[in-house]
């Protein structure tokens, strides 16, 4: 039998970065605020796409237009101090780490490049000739996940988190 390697799944937006929100990142640095959408989300009036879609929709509006506009704004991100310390030792033990975030997949993919982790999952962000769109939401960012890791319909045991009760 082939031993199991760990498996180590990391946040972004809070974890990783300073940030609590990649997204929240991009709407500072426009001056732009979610804040209706937020509470519209919160109360389930309207789904993860949609609240994406408002999202940028703000962007939009105050000329993003490209995928680099924004990728160059995620360059202001701040890494939490300690992330070295953390992710170097479990790579040299041989773990398999992964990101699975809410955040933009932006970030999180090029984190995942700096950083050395097999596995990136984070809300998408696509262009075309019309501009920005969400084209991954959150839900379909776990479903991802949970396939590439090999996890579907499996449960971890809370006493098997990082913080977890057992």
């Amino acid at each position: 039998m082939v031993p199991r390697k760990p498996l180590v799944v990391f946040d972004m937006d809070g974890v990783l970065i300073e940030e609590r929100s990649s997204w929240r990142l991009v709407h500072d640095a426009l001056g732009t605020s979610n804040e209706d959408s937020f509470k519209a989300y919160m109360r389930a009036e309207i789904d993860d796409l949609e609240f994406m879609r408002r999202d940028i929709e703000l962007w939009l509006r105050k000329g993003i237009t490209s995928i680099s506009q924004v990728e160059g704004i995620l360059q202001g991100a701040t890494m939490m101090r300690g992330v070295s310390e953390c992710v170097r030792p479990l790579r040299r033990w041989g773990a398999v780490l992964a990101i699975v975030s809410g955040g933009l997949d932006l970030l999180a993919e090029r984190l995942g490049k700096e950083w050395g982790f097999s596995y990136v999952a984070a809300n998408g962000l696509a262009a075309d000739q019309e501009g920005i769109h969400a084209c991954r939401p959150k839900r379909s960012v776990c479903r991802a996940a949970t396939g590439c890791l090999g996890a579907e319909g499996r449960r971890i045991p809370t006493g098997r988190t990082l913080g977890g009760k057992a």
